[in-house]
Formats: structure tokens, C-alpha cells, sequence
């Protein structure tokens, strides 16, 4: 990002096997320059050969999609398209970078933290050339892929993150402290010890994820108005 020249003001991000089609470039850069959109992908919609995209990194991708739409809220088709337009902000904000296949994951991430505007084009996806093969393997790196989504969901939204984490043992704590209760109220003596301490412990483990979680929170948003910071810096430069 340190090589962006100064009057550059869109960035393009394509995958270099030439199996993505560039016919949607102009209108992608008129949503950026007209339509203030910060980042524009590219959705392998339209395919010119069905074994130009695998069965299998066809289900992977959407599989994949939906899980990072559903924790993230955004609603972009193609999570894992290296087909992107990007505005100078955006792309001079972006603090990360990933290698293989997970820089498109903290893209999306990075729009999400930003709340930035992102559209969607149907673009052509290419049949390989003859003899040259996919580097994606479909089973491991959709593994790294989601291991990765699950790391950026509780970097990105800690205070949700820790919160599901803290339920088993908020389950726990609630089941144990039941039990003993129950006899306590019918004997007035605790004799389950152990069960209590347990409960008393878990509820212990529970509280520190959820205030990990807030702590987290309120980093994250001195980080996320830094980056909104360098964003609005570039984008008033090209504005001016």
C-alpha cells in the first residue's frame, strides 16, 4: 500500500491466472468515482465453462459467504472473488494483509469496520489455461479460510465473540447452582462443596469473557477511528 502512487485514487485487485473477466472495470470505477462506493467485488456469476469453477470451490465459496455475512451483517455475493475495485482511502486504511487466499476475508472484514459502502458486479469467470491448475485446495485452505474468519469475527466484534464464549459456562454455572439450591432449600445444609465451587468458578470464567469482551469493544474502537481517520484524509485529497 506504501507503493500507491498520489494521484492514484482506485486501486484494482485481480487474481493473475486470467480467469477473471475485466468487461465490468469501467462501470466499477464509475461507483467509485460518482457513486462514493468504497469497494467494489466481483461476483462469479457468469461462468463461460462450468468446469472453469469447480463443484466443490463453488459450495465452499458460498458456504463460505454466508458464514461471513451472517457474523460480519454485510451482504456481499462473492466473500472470496480477488476481483476488487477499491477507493484510495479505503485501500490506504486497510492496516492488514493476509497471505493466499485469506486477504480477501480481512477486505471484508476491513469494510465491516468501517461500515464502508460496498456494491456487488456480476463478472465472467475464465476457463484456465490448458495445462495450469488451481493453487486453492479445497478442503485445507477453506479450513484456514474459516479459521481465520472465526479469528477476525473475535478481533472485529469481541464484545459478541466473547459473549458466545461465555454461554457454556454461564450453562454450566446456571446447572450446578440449580442442584445444590435445590437441596438447600429442602435440608437448609450444602453438602454438594465441589458442586458448588465449580458453579461459583464457571460463573467466575463467564463474567471475565463478557468484561473481555467490553474491554475489547471499546480497543477496538479506537482502532476502527484511526482507520476511519486515514479514510476521510484520502478521500478529502482527491476530493480537493
Amino acid at each position: 500500500l506504501t507503493m500507491i502512487e498520489p494521484n492514484c485514487e482506485i486501486v484494482f485487485l485481480i487474481d493473475g491466472d486470467n480467469t477473471y473477466g475485466v468487461e465490468q472495470i469501467s462501470r466499477a470505477a464509475d461507483l467509485i468515482s460518482n457513486y462514493g462506493i468504497d469497494m467494489v467485488v466481483g461476483s462469479r456469476t457468469k461462468t463461460k465453462n462450468e468446469t472453469s469453477y469447480r463443484f466443490g470451490h463453488q459450495f465452499g465459496n458460498r458456504a463460505l459467504s454466508y458464514f461471513q455475512n451472517l457474523i460480519f451483517g454485510t451482504n456481499i455475493e462473492d466473500t472470496l472473488s480477488g476481483w476488487r475495485l477499491m477507493s484510495r482511502g479505503f485501500a490506504l486504511s486497510f492496516p492488514s494483509g493476509a497471505s493466499k487466499f485469506e486477504l480477501e476475508a480481512e477486505l471484508n472484514s476491513h469494510a465491516f469496520h468501517l461500515s464502508s459502502s460496498v456494491s456487488n458486479l456480476p463478472i465472467s469467470y475464465i476457463p484456465r489455461v490448458e495445462g495450469s491448475n488451481s493453487k486453492l485446495k479445497t478442503y485445507s485452505d477453506g479450513l484456514r479460510i474459516l479459521r481465520r474468519l472465526l479469528n477476525l469475527w473475535r478481533n472485529e466484534r469481541p464484545r459478541m465473540a466473547y459473549s458466545f464464549f461465555s454461554i457454556p459456562w454461564l450453562i454450566l454455572s446456571a446447572v450446578l447452582f440449580e442442584r445444590v439450591l435445590a437441596v438447600y432449600l429442602d435440608s437448609g445444609l450444602v453438602p454438594k462443596f465441589p458442586s458448588l465451587i465449580v458453579a461459583v468458578g464457571s460463573f467466575i470464567i463467564c463474567s471475565n469473557f463478557w468484561l473481555a469482551g467490553i474491554i475489547l469493544e471499546n480497543t477496538n474502537l479506537q482502532r476502527a477511528a484511526l482507520a476511519r481517520f486515514i479514510f476521510l484524509k484520502e478521500s478529502l485529497k482527491i476530493n480537493n
